[in-house]
């Protein structure tokens, strides 16, 4: 081995490590990789960025634009409450509905805002029907994966792997080349949970009522203003509350009156009443302060929350949301958004203490308190995927729709699809005259264009992608292709194909699906190069296996967003996903070597 191929694999290795640890996010992951490689003098600088300006990456940027134009239409939203009105009446026919358009809209566009949109429509319509969220919620997630594996622009892992194979010479793939296989996978997936995924999947109970959701009776406190407390002729901004405990006042009334959004700039008087969001350890500081008097016995129930003009909601993180990887005190969410964190749901638990120091994560559900005209403005905008996150508790409502703006964008999106389905412009040219005609015919701004793209995704791509040359420049895919036919070569390429899904399933479940991918694909050209077969059938097995990451909820992103909006537990996936692995592995080894002849 060189000296080259030994600093690859050791690159592989730390980068592998940061994903499974996830002690840096993946965009850092991806800056860490391309200067490890320049440091390393693997690569040239020029080298070393050039997953940048690959065709892949620049297909998913375009990509996350054509997704964004869609889901401003707001039509996404229309038939969600349609197939929540189905789900209502019927819960097998409105499941069923459900996972076949989640798929099939899931095939030309990103899924993660479709999962996002239908969310809090899923909530709402399972609260209707009596039915727990956490039944519907998994065949969401599992069925906007299926859709991803019937187009090449399904998934960007799809993208990535035929970007991969353009390079290395071989014929890009056609837009539904992998439709064959999919469809099929598509369909057994679907009556796999309608049968016997639906009796695996857990009922989890989560209460209507948002304080006990939450746990908030211990968190919640009201109190007295006595005469001659250091409070008295201050402001709420000036008093000692504020300044000196640093609590959150998230209500306010003048003796008997109602509670309201507390006035900063009000006066403090005697019997003035403060509604706090505070820990014990706070009500016990609280207790010492002369003039002050904590309301005994009082339970503060929902609906005492929701006053005149203040509420609660609850806002999902979204992934590629300004507050990933971010505090709520770095993100002076209270300045900014105008409401106040009560409660964090994650798939840590739930917290209510030290919020200003927690790490905000994809998928974490915040209980809000704030102005119901501002969550109001927040639900309204949800479909363009311009907020940082999306508020779930409230009901959707009926979205006016654009008719013109409608038919421009998913006349373009036929165009994006139609013309490398015909041969006549590859889908880097056709996605990026897509998109700039949606811009110039105002369907979509630049800013929301900018907005609607996962950047943790393009600087992971560009990294990997970066590691994906370096293997092809030193010989190292070639040195790790020739190791694994020593010992599996005797068995020949269709046991291959099964050896290389099941591998790249389970490293998919530890790191991205993308890096498994980049990683994967040149190995597996070089292994084809060394039997004299086609690369094809060993590339739509890493095609396939990643992107069908069902077993843990940190595998695939969709899974993550679910997670603490259908209260499931870690092992929920596992016992459910693990049989349907299973499945699509035995599926794809017998049908890849059918369809795609070596």
């Amino acid at each position: 081995m060189t000296v080259d191929q030994w600093l690859t694999i050791g690159i592989i290795f730390v980068a592998v490590i940061l994903f499974i640890t996830d002690w840096l996010s993946v965009d850092l992951v991806g800056l860490v990789i391309i200067s490890l490689l320049m440091i390393s003098g693997v690569l040239t600088p020029l080298e070393a960025v050039g997953g940048f300006s690959n065709s892949a990456t620049i297909t998913i940027m375009a990509m996350f634009g054509l997704s964004a134009a869609i889901l401003n239409t707001g039509q996404l939203v229309n038939i969600g409450n349609y197939l929540s009105k189905v789900l209502v009446k019927n819960r097998t026919k409105g499941l069923l509905l459900i996972m076949v358009f989640a798929g099939v809209i899931s095939a030309f566009i990103n899924n993660t805002p479709v999962v996002a949109v239908f969310i809090p429509i899923i909530l709402s319509a399972s609260a209707e029907a009596k039915i727990s969220p956490s039944k519907v919620l998994i065949p969401l997630s599992f069925a906007s994966m299926f859709g991803g594996l019937c187009s090449l622009i399904g998934t960007s892992t799809n993208i990535i792997v035929s970007g991969i194979a353009e390079t290395e010479g071989l014929a890009p793939f056609g837009m539904f080349e992998m439709a064959p296989v999919g469809i099929f996978l598509f369909g057994a997936g679907v009556l796999y949970l309608l049968l016997a995924g639906n009796k695996l999947i857990p009922e989890r109970t989560i209460s209507k009522q948002l304080t006990k959701k939450y746990d908030m009776g211990d968190y919640l406190t009201d109190i007295r203003i006595l005469p001659g407390a250091p409070s008295i002729g201050k402001t709420i901004s000036q008093s000692p509350i504020i300044t000196d405990l640093k609590i959150d006042i998230i209500g306010f009334r003048k003796k008997q009156a109602h509670f309201s959004k507390p006035n900063y700039s009000t006066i403090l008087e005697p019997d003035d009443v403060l509604r706090l969001s505070c820990n014990f350890q706070q009500i016990s500081t609280i207790k010492q302060r002369e003039g002050v008097e904590i309301i005994q016995g009082n339970i503060i129930s929902e609906e005492e929350q929701r006053t005149k003009d203040t509420t609660l909601a609850e806002a999902l993180i979204t992934p590629g949301s300004e507050l990933q990887g971010k505090t709520i005190s770095q993100t002076k969410f209270k300045h900014q958004f105008g409401a106040v964190v009560l409660a964090i749901r994650s798939r840590r638990g739930i917290l209510h203490t030290r919020l200003t120091r927690a790490v905000l994560r994809p998928g974490d559900i915040l209980l809000l308190s704030g102005d119901k005209e501002l969550f109001a403005e927040y639900k309204s905008g949800a479909n363009i995927i311009e907020n940082p996150f999306i508020i779930i508790s409230e009901k959707e409502e009926k979205i006016k729709v654009n008719k013109r703006n409608l038919m421009i964008v998913f006349s373009i999106l036929i165009l994006v699809v139609l013309l490398p389905s015909l041969d006549i412009l590859p889908i880097l040219a056709s996605s990026i005259i897509g998109i700039s005609v949606l811009v110039l015919l105002r369907s979509i701004t630049m800013a929301q264009i900018y907005t609607a793209i996962d950047w943790n995704v393009i600087f992971l791509l560009a990294g990997t992608l970066s590691l994906g040359i370096a293997m092809q420049k030193t010989g190292t895919d070639k040195l790790m292709a020739e190791n694994i036919l020593k010992y599996f070569g005797s068995w020949g390429p269709v046991a291959l194909v099964s050896v290389l899904y099941f591998v790249t399933t389970i490293l998919t479940e530890l790191i991205s699906n993308s890096a498994s991918a980049v990683l994967l694909t040149p190995i597996a050209i070089s292994m084809a190069d060394s039997m004299g077969v086609d690369a094809k059938p060993f590339l739509f097995a890493i095609m396939f296996a990643a992107s069908a990451s069902f077993m843990t909820p940190v595998g695939y992103q969709t899974n993550t967003m679910i997670y603490a909006a259908g209260n499931y537990k870690f092992f929920d996936f596992f016992r459910i996903g693990a049989p349907l692995n299973l499945l699509f592995w035995i599926l794809a080894s017998i049908l890849i070597p059918l369809f795609y002849k070596f």
